[in-house]
């Protein structure tokens, strides 16, 4: 089940049936559990050089995504990590499939790149062909994707499991090996450490 299936099955949506979005599911399930205003502890994000995929990856999902006013901004390392990391935690949970119905194409269209600025061509090639087998071009993704769909268009499926028969993936995992993902975006973070710097930092430079 996809994961706004299962908000949906939750109630997490409003009046016009859009899914909460974070805050607001925050908000509820604080009021479900009958708190008010809570006092977070809030803990720093790891910096580099990191140690291990788990904290680049937290980092990671704090840069600015596609579809926001800044990534277009953003450096190149930052968009490759930023489209990167979602690549791979979609595909390592349900398969390319669910990373496309899920992001549509302001990441899809991205990913390619971001697998070469990574030094993963043989897995860029493999994903430009997958796309390309299934005429897998921007509106085909947004019609896709619930989230992206044109409101004059209907999703391909509003049930994740068929796109699994229609658009089988088979081909594309055999072609490279996915498993290098996580090292490669480990790799790359800890190569572009200024990605992570604050602002603050970024003003004053290096100490001497």
């Amino acid at each position: 089940m996809a994961f706004e299936d299962f908000l949906r099955a939750l109630g997490m949506v409003d009046e016009e049936g859009n899914v909460f979005d974070g805050q607001e599911i925050q908000r509820q399930v604080l009021s479900a559990l009958g708190v008010g205003e809570p006092v977070l502890e809030t803990v720093a994000v790891k910096r580099p050089p990191f140690g291990n995929y788990s904290d680049c990856c937290e980092a990671c999902l704090t840069l600015p995504a596609p579809g926001d006013g800044e990534f277009d901004a953003a450096s190149l390392p930052a968009r490759t990590l930023a489209v990167a990391v979602i690549l791979e935690m979609e595909m390592g949970s349900g398969g390319v499939q669910q990373f496309l119905y899920n992001c549509g194409s302001p990441y899809a269209l991205q990913a390619a790149d971001a697998l070469r600025e990574l030094g993963l061509q043989e897995h860029a090639a493999a994903y430009e062909a997958y796309l390309a087998q299934y005429h897998l071009d921007r509106d085909t993704l947004d019609i896709l994707c619930p989230e992206n769909a044109p409101v004059d268009e209907d999703p391909w499926s509003d049930d994740l499991d068929l796109l699994y028969e229609r658009i089988p993936s088979e081909t594309l995992e055999a072609a490279a090996d996915w498993d290098a993902l996580q090292g490669a975006i480990l790799a790359y973070a800890n190569r572009h450490p200024e990605v992570f710097r604050e602002p603050e930092e970024e003003k004053e430079g290096p100490q001497s």
